[in-house]
This record gives C-alpha cells, sequence and structure tokens, in this order.
C-alpha cells in the first residue's frame, strides 16, 4: 500500500468515526471523490445534526458552574481602612513630588516668586537678593 492510500484511509476511517480529519492532501481524484461520498454518507444518518450526550452533558454542567451563585468577597474594615490611608498617602507624596518639580526643574532655577535665586558659597541665599525683591514689591503697591 501506498503512503497516499494510507492517507485517504487514515481520512475515511476518520469519517467513519466521527473525529475530526488528519491533515494531509488526497491527491488522487478517484480519493476526494470516496472522501467526499463519505461525508454524504456519514451527514445522511438519521439525527446525525443532533449534538452528542457527550456534549450536551458537558454544556450543561458548565452552565451550571456560571450560573451558580457566587460568594460575596467581604472586606474587613481594617484592611479597607489601610488601603485607603495608603490611596491618601501617595497623593500626598505625589502632590509634593509636583510642587517640587514645579519650584526646581520647571520654573527654570527660579524661586517661588518668580526670581533667580542667586546662592553664595556655602549654598545661601544672599541677602541682596531679598532686599531686592522687597523694594520690588514696595513699588507695586
Amino acid at each position: 500500500m501506498t503512503r497516499r492510500k494510507r492517507q485517504a484511509d487514515r481520512q475515511f476511517d476518520a469519517v467513519a468515526e466521527g473525529r475530526r480529519l488528519p491533515e494531509g492532501r488526497l491527491d488522487d481524484p478517484e480519493d476526494v471523490d470516496a472522501l467526499r461520498a463519505a461525508i454524504e454518507l456519514r451527514g445522511a444518518v438519521p439525527a446525525a445534526d443532533l449534538p452528542s450526550e457527550a456534549f450536551v452533558a458537558g454544556l450543561r454542567d458548565r452552565l451550571a458552574r456560571e450560573a451558580a451563585p457566587t460568594v460575596p468577597v467581604t472586606v474587613s474594615r481594617r484592611s479597607l481602612l489601610a488601603s485607603a490611608g495608603a490611596v491618601a498617602a501617595g497623593a500626598v507624596a505625589a502632590g509634593a513630588a509636583g510642587v517640587a518639580l514645579d519650584r526646581a526643574v520647571l520654573a527654570g532655577g527660579r524661586g517661588v516668586d518668580g526670581c533667580r535665586q542667586r546662592r553664595r558659597a556655602g549654598g545661601r541665599r544672599d541677602p541682596a537678593l531679598r532686599r531686592g525683591r522687597r523694594d520690588r514689591l514696595r513699588q507695586r503697591d
């Protein structure tokens, strides 16, 4: 028996037993016609279009599991308060980081009042800068 015939026999057996067809090609037109006839004969069996008992039982079980009421999840007061505290702490930290970013980076090295902050050696602010700001504020009034 040739390989082609063995492939055809496997496909005919799969159709007769109601299994999925195995992968492969049928190059002989006679084998293709025979497979078509086997498929038509399998479909001509009474109630061939009805689902099998195993399929119906499996579907019934799956639907019963999905429709079953679930146990409600209870959250303790302690865990609720702890998570709310963590969220609040995160919000405060994010706000502080936003303010620091705004002051340091987005203002381009300027302070809260928008003036450049001159620093002396050692990192201290120049007192002349503060005097100049006070003078400018007085001129606006």
